[in-house]
């Protein structure tokens, strides 16, 4: 499912697919534009590809290119801030800067708002989740591991992670 499915799942009430399933991407590195990206398209699956504004168009990291591109394939782009910092250890200034300056930029690159957040190592706390609504922000994502999503808390969604070493096995237990 993409993540507009969830927004309006938790605000509109509209009913997610049967075993729904959101596939994330943090960073933005290129493999995740050259090799998932079509593999995604393949088999018809929606993904959010969290980027980093600030790495974008750097050695191993996609460009601005295939970041709009993704896009226009309506993949979901969401904001990994504009230089993945740890968020919580941040000044308002600065904190500002990471969230809305991360906002301005697509908006201006991409032409339109992104309205999906990851913080940087799951980290926040009740500052940058209100830096993060100033923002724009609709959702947000953590690294607290869970399934069950409520519009109670739209910026602390859970997810689980998956490693290099988790494995197909373990991928398969987690989306069972």
């Amino acid at each position: 499912m993409s993540e507009a499915q969830l927004f309006k799942a938790l605000y509109s009430n509209e009913p997610l697919p049967p075993k729904a399933v959101m596939l994330t991407f943090d960073d933005g590195y290129l493999d995740n534009y050259q090799v998932a990206a079509p593999i995604l398209e393949k088999y018809g699956f929606p993904a959010t590809f969290y980027i980093i504004t600030e790495k974008v168009g750097t050695p191993e990291y996609m460009d601005w290119e295939q970041v709009a591109d993704l896009d226009r394939r309506l993949m979901d782009i969401g904001s990994h801030t504009a230089t993945h910092q740890d968020l919580t250890i941040l000044s308002g200034a600065d904190l500002k800067q990471e969230l809305s300056g991360a906002a301005e930029t697509f908006k201006s690159r991409l032409g339109h708002p992104v309205y999906w957040l990851c913080y940087p190592a799951g980290k926040y706390d009740s500052d940058v989740t209100k830096y993060s609504r100033d923002a724009g922000y609709l959702l947000a994502t953590t690294t607290k591991p869970g399934e069950e999503q409520s519009s109670d808390d739209p910026f602390g969604l859970l997810r689980y992670r998956v490693r290099s070493d988790t494995g197909l096995e373990g991928f398969k237990e987690l989306v069972r």
